[in-house]
């Protein structure tokens, strides 16, 4: 029980750092993300070989998705959020993590159109930080999956 509880403060803390470098420069530090996803995914063969394998399954899979995007935005996403998607996608796993970045780009969308509409702020000038936005879904995903609120609305 004790693993669970670490891998969420290891990417809580982890999250944290990177969204407010992210906020502040634009850069992600990729010390702290591949420092947290090796952490992350030696907990999760510890506690489970085969969930392991699914979570590491699901990190490759999230770079190879996040790396496919930036190729065919011509670099509109950053690298370093590329690399968190591997770090997002070895703490959500394969099959939340599509859910997770569908989450985080809604998000990012609304945050964009809000600042474009509300602040008449130019598009070509505004650069979105989009860790935090990655960070907050994966961690509500994460919520989502220990309250299990579908059981609770279908009830």
């Amino acid at each position: 029980m004790i693993f669970p509880i670490l891998i969420f403060f290891i990417f809580l803390i982890s999250g944290f750092v990177i969204s407010v470098q992210d906020i502040r420069t634009f850069h992600l530090p990729l010390s702290v993300i591949y420092s947290a996803a090796a952490l992350i995914l030696i907990f999760r063969f510890c506690y489970e070989v085969n969930a392991g394998i699914l979570f590491a399954a699901g990190g490759i899979s999230a770079f190879l998705f996040y790396f496919f995007i930036r190729m065919i935005t011509a670099g509109a996403l950053g690298m370093g959020d590329v690399h968190l998607a591997f770090l997002c996608g070895c703490y959500n796993g394969i099959y939340d993590f599509f859910l997770s970045s569908f989450l985080s780009a809604l998000t990012g969308s609304l945050f964009f159109l809000f600042q474009r509409i509300f602040f008449r702020k130019s598009i070509r000038n505004l650069r979105l930080p989009f860790a935090p936005f990655m960070t907050v879904s994966s961690l509500f995903i994460e919520l989502f999956r220990i309250v299990k609120i579908p059981e609770v609305l279908w009830q």
